[in-house]
């Protein structure tokens, strides 16, 4: 899994939305709810199986979400320490996202690549790939940007996302939640196997999760596509950070 992408909203805001492919056996995720996670509160999906979760918001302005692999296809080789999905939840809780990106111990833990953005001082997008040897760290720029992982789809395969994604930019220069989640749920040449809406009949697309920060306000529009259902919950941090202050 998945396919990203990242829209930037203003000087500091944006909708980062997500894909989820996962295999048809794998137990269904719980919509997203509040969760304490060591000292912090966290709102995430929470997988079915692990514990963990490719997505989440954290109270000290935060949000993290994971694709599995890295820049190329790599074979499965449990068993491994921990799973990436607990990685998303320790790097929410981290004091600090440096401390996070450069100090966090990764040996034994299958490769992935972890998207992070922090607003608790200036506004910093951040990717993390991890290819099972060596962290990959860099600061990204605040432009519309599409991921697909690399255990799924072939360069080809993420090339050919990437021209559907810059043809929706120059068709929507005003960057809306519905007009995003919809290009998720729709964008392809009708092939099953490259279409961002996935089926491999062992694997397909089970969610799509929306994230929407204005100001301190998080919004998070989930959908599971198994079920045919979907939630929606809103969080808003600056009333955290007042009461925190008090």
């Amino acid at each position: 899994m998945c396919t990203v992408s990242f829209l930037p909203k203003g000087k500091e805001d944006f909708i980062l939305t997500s894909n989820r492919d996962e295999g048809i056996n794998r137990k269904s995720a719980e919509n997203p709810s509040f969760h304490p996670w060591k000292s912090d509160t966290l709102l995430f999906p929470k997988d079915g199986e692990a514990g963990g979760t490719w997505i989440g918001i954290a109270e000290k302005k935060r949000m993290a979400c994971l694709l599995n692999g890295a820049f190329s296809w790599h074979k499965h080789q449990p068993p491994y320490r921990h799973s990436r999905g607990l990685v998303v939840k320790d790097s929410l809780v981290d004091p600090s996202i440096h401390h996070f990106l450069y100090h966090y111990p990764l040996n034994e833990i299958e490769p992935f690549t972890l998207l992070l953005v922090d607003w608790s001082s200036d506004f910093q997008f951040w990717e993390l790939v991890w290819d099972g040897q060596t962290k990959h760290i860099r600061l990204l720029p605040r432009k519309p940007l599409i991921w697909s992982s690399s255990t799924l789809y072939t360069d080809e395969m993420k090339a050919l996302r990437v021209e559907w994604f810059s043809q929706w930019i120059q068709e929507n220069p005003s960057f809306e939640k519905e007009k995003i989640t919809h290009f998720h749920l729709n964008a392809g040449v009708g092939d099953p196997i490259t279409n961002l809406i996935t089926e491999r009949g062992f694997l397909r697309t089970v969610s799509n999760t929306c994230v929407v920060k204005r100001s301190d306000v998080l919004t998070i529009d989930y959908q599971d596509l198994v079920k045919k259902t979907s939630s929606e919950m809103e969080w808003n941090l600056a009333i955290i950070s007042k009461s925190q202050k008090c």
